[in-house]
């Protein structure tokens, strides 16, 4: 899986590869602004399969940046994960509004990482597959409702197995 971390503190640009390889995840480019990261998801082939974003970054916030990743065709369904040391409901809600997938906190635990990371690998995976059993005509509305049903209830069932592996941790 493809990861693009986007952080302007260098001691996690540093740590979050090295916590991503122990999960698997060696391909890992990290960015220390929005405007990197811009550049980064534009030039990048293959795509990126997932993003890791902080939210306070001068410029362009991490919500932002969430918003126009969000907007592009290519990245519409990535999962992207805001890191942060916010932790208000405010904050919360707009990353989430902004088309957030998760929303983890600063200091945050390895093994949550690795839960988290985990899941959106797993979330990335089943949508491949469901692009190849509804590949075809996309006109079709009946493949077009398969299609967004089995990705409800696959995203439900990811989430509720990992919650329950976690303890709702």
């Amino acid at each position: 899986m493809k990861i693009l971390v986007v952080d302007d503190d260098p001691c996690i640009l540093e740590m979050l590869p090295i916590i991503l390889a122990n999960e698997g995840m060696r391909e890992v480019v990290c960015s220390a602004s929005s405007h990197d990261a811009l550049t980064a998801i534009e030039e990048a082939s293959p795509r990126f399969d997932c993003f890791i974003f902080d939210i306070a970054m001068p410029g362009l916030t991490g919500i932002d940046l969430c918003r126009r990743v969000r907007a592009t065709t290519a990245y519409n369904a990535t999962p992207i994960l805001m890191l942060t040391s916010l932790r208000d409901e405010e904050s919360m809600r707009q990353a989430l509004g902004a088309g957030a997938t998760d929303y983890i906190t600063k200091p945050f635990d390895i093994l949550q990482i690795g839960v988290r990371i985990k899941l959106a690998h797993r979330l990335v995976t089943a949508r491949e597959k469901i692009t190849a059993l509804t590949e075809g005509d996309h006109r079709d509305t009946g493949k077009q409702r398969l299609r967004e049903n089995i990705t409800r209830n696959e995203i439900m069932n990811l989430f509720s197995n990992e919650l329950y592996k976690t303890g709702g941790k």
